[in-house]
């Protein structure tokens, strides 16, 4: 299985993991990763939901997804400045927070964004090519000047972001088997309304939807590779775990990119 696909994003997780662009935002599967993301909006009316919660941003308004922390973009067109920032890159940040982070939602400061804009703009020209020291000299600032303007907040341990990794992780790990919401709810010790719920909550889609998506997401990596394998398209869809071929082309035909 492709490392992108599911919930848990371990392209994004190693330590050195650096990624700075600037682009429209558009829909993105929930996810999750152990990178540090940070989202700076450069249009008015930008959202982006974090461990359930819509959280709508104006210009320069920013939002910190702390590792770990589940979140998504609706599709839209406002442009954001996204920032990836790997684990190796933050630790002096984080032995000066104390066990502390940046809050999810950071309201717009006009010194703040004078200071790092010209900053964050340099970096995503660049950053593809920039070696450890720009990194690690890029992260120290930008985290030094966020700290500068905005009070760190002591990190919330919130058991139902702690079930729903849990659960998001179980399904990446069985995608291609049969995952039903009766199956997770005996697994994980809670009713079916309360997974539903929950599951509606953080992802901002019904279970079904989710794993329908992610299969797709799947099937399209493997056709990529059909003519290496030889396999057929049937073949495919079961192995990505549909179990008919109407349920594919359905799924296909509602979830896949349109060219």
């Amino acid at each position: 299985m492709p490392d992108n696909i599911g919930l848990y994003e371990t392209e994004a997780s190693p330590g050195e993991y650096f990624y700075v662009r600037i682009s429209p935002t558009g829909y993105c599967v929930p996810h999750f990763h152990n990178s540090v993301e940070i989202a700076v909006s450069l249009g008015d009316g930008c959202r982006i939901t974090v461990n359930g919660e819509e959280i709508t941003r104006d210009r320069f308004d920013g939002c910190v997804m702390n590792s770990f922390d589940i979140h998504y973009y609706p599709e839209q067109g406002v442009n954001a400045c996204v920032m990836l920032i790997g684990e190796n890159y933050c630790n002096r940040f984080y032995k000066t927070a104390e066990g502390k982070v940046f809050p999810t939602v950071l309201r717009a400061n006009k010194d703040a964004a004078d200071e790092f804009m010209p900053l964050v703009l340099n970096m995503e020209k660049q950053h593809l090519g920039a070696d450890e020291l720009m990194k690690y000299g890029f992260s120290d600032m930008f985290f030094g000047i966020l700290k500068k303007y905005y009070p760190l907040v002591p990190r919330k341990n919130n058991p139902d972001t702690n079930l729903i990794t849990g659960i998001l992780q179980y399904i990446e790990k069985n995608l291609t088997h049969d995952i039903t919401l009766s199956g997770l709810a005996e697994k994980f010790g809670y009713s079916k309304t309360y997974l539903s719920s929950l599951f509606n909550g953080y992802t901002g889609m019904h279970f079904r939807d989710y794993i329908n998506r992610a299969r797709v997401e799947l099937a399209i990596s493997m056709l990529a590779e059909k003519e290496k394998n030889s396999e057929t398209v049937l073949s495919i869809a079961g192995k990505c775990g549909f179990d008919s071929p109407n349920t594919f082309y359905r799924a296909m035909k509602k979830y896949a990119p349109k060219k």
